[in-house]
């Protein structure tokens, strides 16, 4: 038998997730591609490249042009939080350290959104290693918060 607890929260989690497909005009999975070239993540229009590093990783490395920068949390919190970028955005880069954060957000947006998710596969780390990625120092108008 389900208890009350497990009813509210599960009543609770359905209504979050129709509010947001409703903001969004409805949430239909797209599938996650992968990682492309340092060329490839240029800023563009219709292109949303969010870092999803922590700040003290962001300042270590710097960050990719145009990137903007917000820790992972949850899909939820990230789509509040670029529900406007998003809107414009016909594809979303999501950008880790290593690639293991920006795979498994990339599949909790792509259940939640219906736009292109893309996971840059390898994370800085690969960038760096391949000499690929020019990066900038992070300021606050990207997001960072401390810096």
């Amino acid at each position: 038998m389900m208890s009350r607890r497990m009813l509210l929260g599960g009543l609770a989690a359905a209504t979050a997730t129709s509010a947001f497909a409703y903001m969004t005009g409805g949430a239909r999975t797209k599938a996650v591609s992968e990682a492309r070239a340092s060329a490839d993540l240029a800023p563009r229009d219709g292109r949303l490249l969010v870092d999803i590093r922590e700040p003290m990783e962001w300042q270590q490395t710097g960050v990719l042009p145009g990137a903007r920068l917000h820790p992972w949390r949850s899909a939820e919190g990230f789509a509040e939080a670029f529900r406007d970028e998003i809107a414009k955005a016909d594809e979303i880069l999501i950008l880790c350290r290593s690639g293991n954060r920006s795979s498994s957000a990339a599949r909790a947006l792509a259940a939640l959104l219906d736009r292109e998710v893309v996971d840059v596969a390898g994370g800085m780390i690969r960038l760096a290693r391949e000499a690929e990625a020019q990066v900038v120092a992070p300021t606050r108008r990207m997001g960072c918060t401390v810096c």
